[in-house]
């Protein structure tokens, strides 16, 4: 869920091509501390409606506890899978 709201921030906001908003979400997300993490599902959760906030706003108490240096999702395991296929969006 990270990954691909971080992807199409990338994609939407900066105007990247897909393949490399893909890439570079998956590179944010192995270097992201648990803070960094915590602050992006904050931020996210400020910006939808009051009835789709919860999940982000669990994932951002889940961060809260875990060491602000921690990177939770630094192996490949979590991020590696996940490639674009296609012309485009």
């Amino acid at each position: 869920m990270l990954l691909l709201q971080r992807f199409y921030q990338i994609y939407r906001q900066d105007n990247r091509p897909p393949a490399i908003a893909l890439q570079q979400a998956q590179y944010w997300l192995g270097d992201a501390t648990a803070k960094t993490l915590m602050d992006f599902c904050n931020q996210v959760t400020d910006s939808l409606p009051a009835d789709k906030q919860l999940k982000y706003q669990l994932l951002a108490d889940r961060y809260e506890y875990q060491e602000s240096d921690n990177q939770p999702y630094a192996h490949p395991f979590y991020w590696a899978g996940f490639v674009f296929s296609g012309a485009g969006l």
